[in-house]
């Protein structure tokens, strides 16, 4: 195959061969980095010298470059056997005489010395040949080669320029060199030295597609060009990663792996100060500078630019300002070639340089945990800055990795250890709360001051503290000791949210109360909203409020807005007492608001949130997605987040089992309510509690089963006295204990309930819940005063977030005309439009205010895969989950699997909902 681009190269030659010929012998050079075509350069030499040349060539190798004259006997050894006795004797006469034993007699002895004897006689020897005729005597990879045959190489390159000999020798720069002197001594007796130049991208184009047999486009031709920068060795290592691929579509970032392999070859054979700097830049990395570079290789700077040069020839360093390694596909195998010793030593030593040159923390920390266990006083301090600059960022587990490293070397228990150990909890609460817990359990014995007490004690989120009684005793104490040793207000932010937790704790009946609750006035609440803890303290206050009815809706609901509107809205949030914002606003008709401020955090959280706090967003909006009727997306949600939640997160749990008992309590969907009663958590909180027996209640009324039913619901109004929340806030208990009275003839008790529940409605001023009540009261009425009681609940309710409810009351209302009488087509027509805009249609009646029964459309569903159609076809014809199984190659429990995630896709309860449901794809 023609060379391309090798005219010049080419001439230069040429015209040495022909100067040789007539008698003035030189030295010919072919230089260049790894892969640049010295030895197809030579060999074209080599084939354009006239016939009459005697050709003599040699090619040195590592492994043969500790033998005595190895490259001397591979280029006289065939002329010697060939040659006749009288040439031979021709040849080895006079001075030449003293070689006869290195070239005929014992050739491959190790005993042979390069004297100035021998050196002479291979002089002389050659000299005697080019009397017959002219000599080429050609030599690749000649920095390979044994020392004796350099040094007479050297010696012959200063005395042919009156001899018909050529000497052409190729040898490749940045190679670790037997003996780089005598190399440096043979290239000054060079009067032509060439170095193939790097190809063009039209050059480039040709060899791939001459190689490949394949036409190359243009744009593959450059991209090839920029990664190899010309290189034709390179090119054909990339050419051999595509062959498999048999395509030229790629980008230029795409080859860089291809030439891992070839790039580390050529590295290992590079002098041992040109690795020591590559090891640098790979250690260093990003940070390599020129001081920190010769500091960890221990070059001065002047080795150090040689070394930056010779990887910059070989083409392993970027085109960056300062040196980097080409592609990180060379720095991991640079790195991974470095015994471990040397690779601990090398990041220890880099730590230091680091540190010493005023770089970041976290640069520091991660040399450090590369760098083996042990660390002194310092760097341990370097380990804990580094975890506060990645929590400032948000990076919480590389904070948490760390605070682990400093805390094997504090293994004793004390303060200072102690210290760790709160902000190892600090950092682990997003992805692990549990375990942050447990290490403020462990931390607190040893913390004296009640300020680091408290700051440790508010590492716990207030849902987790409350699963344990330990941990409650935690927050409790601490909070006491805050408040007893702190009369001046000192430390008013911890106290405000410590505070928080404690009533909290007092709400949800996890804490004997009260906690004091002094009204608030305009002042103190404008102070309030100038923090983050301030802001917590009065969420817990709305919260309290609209548990008990303690306060007007309308002011509940307008502090609500101020602490929203002054509440970053970051994932952040679920650590902290302010989920209770999500019950809040659905009592107060304030879901619109805070659905936006949830949102916002969620696509926070789902750029850099852990699992968990994604899990606990979810759960927060699928409670004001089945608030304000939108049912289907209450339900994928709530039950997402109750699949994702671990005993570490008790409040997803909480939130998610209370969106979904609202939905299977509007919809009366008994599948998803027996799934919740078998699979649902221990109700520790009362919130899960009384949702379960709120579900099993609503199971025994729609078996017909309306006693004990009846006792449930008031079981559930007993709880909830109980723990203090008496307002209009919470499951709607009495709703269905009027609809239980009602269907066990007990007409009087229906009504002093349903007048109770309206009273407690106006009282806390909610449009929702006083248009539930007046619902609940007109289906204990009749004729014309159960319209009447209907067009108030209407008229309430249009200012309501509750728009299925709302939807619902406009259809009691048109067939409740229609019954007497009266036209109702505008107001059904409307229920249903707006039932249609919250992804639902009627059922049949017996709501527990006498109106229908929505039921989530499947519109709009997530497509289900071909593995999931599957499946639903099997359900289809009626056979079972084993059946399925073994139709399909697959495990029962994968079956199960597919089929909870259909449910969740097509927002269906249940194997019954599916097969009462619509195709796939309808």
């Amino acid at each position: 195959m023609a060379l391309l681009e090798r005219d010049r190269e080419l001439a230069t030659a040429q015209a040495v061969t022909t100067a040789a010929a007539r008698g003035h012998g030189g030295v010919l050079v072919v230089g260049g980095p790894p892969g640049a075509g010295r030895t197809a350069l030579l060999d074209a030499v080599c084939a354009a010298v006239p016939a009459d040349f005697v050709r003599l060539r040699a090619d040195a190798a590592v492994a043969e470059r500790d033998f005595a004259f190895g490259v001397v006997q591979q280029l006289f050894q065939p002329l010697v056997s060939t040659a006749t006795d009288g040439d031979l004797d021709r040849w080895l006469r006079g001075p030449a005489a003293p070689v006869r034993g290195l070239l005929l007699d014992e050739p491959w002895s190790v005993d042979h010395e390069a004297g100035e004897a021998v050196l002479h006689g291979l002089h002389s020897f050659l000299l005697n040949v080019s009397e017959d005729r002219p000599v080429l005597l050609a030599a690749d990879d000649l920095q390979w080669a044994d020392t004796p045959s350099l040094r007479w190489l050297g010696y012959l390159g200063r005395r042919v320029r009156s001899a018909r000999i050529l000497v052409a020798c190729a040898l490749c720069d940045g190679r670790d060199a037997r003996d780089p002197r005598l190399l440096d001594d043979f290239r000054a007796t060079a009067e032509h030295s060439v170095e193939p130049a790097p190809l063009s991208p039209y050059a480039v184009r040709r060899l791939l597609a001459d190689e490949s047999g394949w036409d190359c486009p243009p744009a593959a031709a450059v991209a090839c060009h920029e990664v190899t920068g010309g290189n034709p060795g390179a090119v054909r290592a990339v050419l051999d990663g595509l062959r498999a691929e048999r395509s030229w579509s790629f980008r230029a970032q795409d080859l860089q792996p291809l030439l891992r392999e070839r790039r580390l070859a050529d590295l290992a054979s590079a002098p041992v100060e040109v690795r020591t700097m590559a090891s640098a830049l790979a250690v260093l990395g990003d940070a390599a500078e020129p001081d920190l570079l010769c500091g960890l290789s221990g070059m001065d700077h002047l080795a150090y630019k040689s070394s930056v040069a010779a990887l910059e020839r070989a083409g392993l360093l970027a085109d960056t300002d300062s040196p980097r390694l080409v592609h990180d596909s060379v720095r991991d195998g640079v790195l991974a070639a470095l015994p471990a010793p040397v690779r601990t030593r090398l990041h220890r030593t880099a730590a230091r340089l680091l540190r010493d040159a005023a770089h970041p923390a976290e640069d520091v920390a991660d040399h450090l945990l590369l760098g083996g266990r042990g660390y002194d006083h310092a760097e341990s301090a370097v380990l804990r800055a580094a975890a506060g600059a990645a929590l400032d960022r948000g990076a919480t587990e590389t904070a948490a990795r760390y605070l682990r490293a400093a805390l094997l070397n504090h293994l004793e228990q004390g303060p200072e250890r102690s210290q760790l150990l709160v902000a190892l909890a600090a950092a682990e609460r997003s992805a692990a709360p549990g375990a942050a817990a447990r290490h403020v359990t462990m931390a607190l014995p040893h913390l004296t001051a009640g300020v680091e007490r408290a700051v440790a004690a508010l590492s716990i989120p207030p849902a987790l503290a409350a699963t344990t009684p330990a941990l409650v005793d935690v927050v409790r104490d601490t909070w006491a000791d805050l408040v007893a040793h702190d009369p001046t207000g000192r430390h008013r932010q911890l106290t405000a949210r410590l505070t928080a937790r404690m009533r909290l704790l007092v709400l949800h009946d996890h804490v004997p109360g009260p906690v004091a609750t002094a009204d608030l006035d305009r002042a103190e609440v404008d102070d309030l909203l100038g923090t983050g803890a301030g802001r917590e303290l009065l969420a817990v206050h709305c919260y309290e409020a609209a548990l008990g009815g303690t306060r007007p809706r309308g002011e509940v609901a307008d502090l609500l807005g101020r602490v929203l509107a002054r509440e970053p809205a970051t994932p952040a949030h679920v650590h902290t007492a302010l989920p209770v914002l999500v019950p809040t606003a659905v009592a107060a008709d304030a879901e619109a608001e805070l659905t936006g401020w949830l949102e916002l955090a969620g696509r926070e959280a789902r750029r850099t949130g852990s699992t968990g706090e994604r899990a606990l967003l979810d759960a927060e909006l699928a409670v004001l997605h089945a608030a304000t009727g939108r049912l289907g997306r209450a339900q994928s949600a709530a039950t997402a987040a109750l699949s994702s939640a671990g005993p570490d997160w008790p409040e997803t749990t909480a939130l998610a089992v209370t969106a979904l008992t609202s939905v299977a309590l509007r919809t009366q969907d008994v599948e998803l309510a027996g799934r919740l009663l078998a699979n649902g958590p221990p109700p520790a909180d009362p919130r899960v509690a009384v949702s379960l027996t709120m579900l099993r209640g609503m199971t025994d009324a729609l078996a017909g089963d309306w006693a004990t039913a009846l006792d449930r619901f008031l079981d559930c109004g007993h709880r909830l006295r109980r723990v203090g929340w008496t307002g209009a806030a919470g499951p709607p208990w009495r709703e269905w204990a009027v609809a239980a009275h009602r269907a066990l003839g007990e007409s009087a008790a229906a009504e002093a309930l349903a007048a109770e529940a309206h009273r407690v409605a106006q009282a806390w001023g909610s449009p929702g819940a006083v248009g539930r009540a007046l619902l609940s009261r007109a289906s204990l009425a009749g004729g014309a005063e159960a319209l009447a009681l209907v067009r108030s609940a209407i008229d309430a309710l249009r200012d309501s977030d509750d728009r299925l409810t709302l939807a619902a009351a406009l259809t009691v209302l048109g067939r409740r005309s229609r019954e007497l009488g009266a036209t109702g087509d505008e107001a059904v027509a409307e229920g249903e439009r707006i039932a249609g805009e919250r992804g639902t249609y009627w059922g049949a009646e017996g709501s527990p205010y006498g109106g229908p029964v929505p039921r989530p459309r499947r519109t709009g569903h997530v497509p289900l895969t071909r593995s999931e159609e599957a499946v639903v076809a099997s359900v289809r014809k009626g056979w079972t989950n084993q059946r399925i199984a073994d139709d399909l190659g697959v495990t029962r429990r994968a079956v199960e699997k597919t089929l909870t995630g259909v449910y969740r896709k097509l927002g269906v309860s249940g194997r019954g909902a599916l097969l009462r449901g619509p195709e796939p794809g309808e």
